[in-house]
């Protein structure tokens, strides 16, 4: 047998480029759950203060700490935003975006309730 039928076609190689993970949409996003997750553990041990144990007032302190800690990424949040909106590699969903927004927000607006108690 000649060797040019024993050779197995060669695989196509895919002309499409690979997708790349653009770094400025990466922080944008972990921003976001951080964001929301201090928000939701703030949130949960004030609740816990308020019902549970009324006398545990390091778990208050600890809600303030996690609340000032959303706060201060959440204005990171909202400056981000416009940013990653404007750029043309991976333009986020509008729904996503306004969600970007209230999260980023509401760490100000519960700081705002709590200072009018």
């Amino acid at each position: 047998m000649p060797r040019d039928k024993q050779r197995r076609p060669a695989k196509a190689k895919s002309k499409l480029p690979s997708p790349q993970v653009d770094p400025l949409t990466v922080v944008w996003v972990t921003t976001i759950a951080t964001t929301l997750m201090c928000e939701f553990g703030a949130a949960a041990t004030r609740l816990y203060v308020y019902f549970v144990d009324p006398h545990a007032r390091l778990l208050g302190m600890f809600s303030v700490y996690l609340l000032l800690t959303a706060a201060v990424i959440g204005i990171l949040l909202i400056l981000l935003t416009p940013v990653v909106v404007r750029r043309k590699r991976s333009n986020p969903p509008g729904a996503f975006i306004a969600a970007a927004y209230i999260v980023g927000a509401l760490p100000w607006l519960a700081m705002l309730l709590q200072g009018m108690e």
